[in-house]
């Protein structure tokens, strides 16, 4: 099961449907896409060997809302240790949002194994010029060839790492 959250624009909407399928796809999962808003299920059963990926994009370095929202009535029935992994789109760092994400999960009693994340087209454009048809060409082709060398390890229920936290992810427990 896949849950992906956010109000968000119709481009990174199609870059969300992109990776969820993917991720569907590679990990044999014929399991339903649970988009994380206000009004989706709350409740959920597991089977065995189930997988549960929680796919955003990140927001000021951190979880979206509607993802707090939604892990907050979250309750899962089934299986007690299914794999579970976040995957993450970035603009410049990914900041501390797997921490994050590891501290809700845990109150559901659910252990974060996976942290994943690709740099993608940053989503703050305030304070940043956007970047040409070219730059965005060439960030989301090396995304994609990023992506194919994170799904191995999605694919293997890995306990790892693979994202850019940068230099400020131990700032943002004070900002969120």
């Amino acid at each position: 099961t896949y849950w992906k959250g956010g109000r968000i624009s119709e481009g990174d909407r199609a870059v969300y449907a992109w990776v969820t399928q993917t991720l569907s796809e590679i990990v044999n999962d014929d399991k339903e896409l649970v988009f994380m808003s206000d009004d989706a299920p709350s409740s959920y059963t597991l089977q065995d060997d189930e997988q549960i990926g929680f796919v955003f994009p990140v927001y000021w370095y951190g979880l979206p809302t509607v993802v707090l929202r939604f892990l907050s009535r979250l309750t899962l029935k089934g299986t007690d240790k299914p794999y579970v992994y976040g995957f993450v789109t970035y603009g410049i760092y990914a900041g501390n949002v797997m921490n994050m994400l590891e501290k809700e999960l845990r109150k559901k009693n659910l252990i974060l194994q996976g942290r994943f994340g690709v740099k993608m087209v940053d989503n703050y454009v305030v304070g940043y010029d956007l970047p040409s048809k070219e730059q965005q060409k060439e960030i989301f082709s090396k995304a994609r060839a990023d992506f194919e060398n994170i799904l191995p390890s999605i694919e293997k229920k890995e306990n790892t790492t693979i994202l850019e936290t940068g230099p400020l992810g131990f700032l943002m427990p004070v900002t969120h």
